[in-house]
């Protein structure tokens, strides 16, 4: 799996979205904004890292430090 499928299946999951929503209290337009700003900052991440993130499970973890 790339690096571009990991992050197009965790924008279908909106997985990030549900992140942000538990651990802040923003509004629906900060929440869009921020995820949309960290799925960015996921692909302009190196391919081995997210991808291994990914593999170990890790990736959650990752997210969770940049929100």
């Amino acid at each position: 799996m790339t690096k571009y499928d990991i992050v197009e299946n965790l924008a279908k999951e909106r997985k990030v979205e549900k992140f942000i929503d538990n651990t802040t209290k923003t509004s629906r337009f900060d929440l869009d904004d921020l995820a949309n700003d960290i799925y960015m900052s996921l692909l302009e991440k190196d391919d081995d890292l997210i991808t291994g993130l990914y593999e170990r499970g890790e990736l959650d973890y990752w997210i969770a430090k940049m929100i």
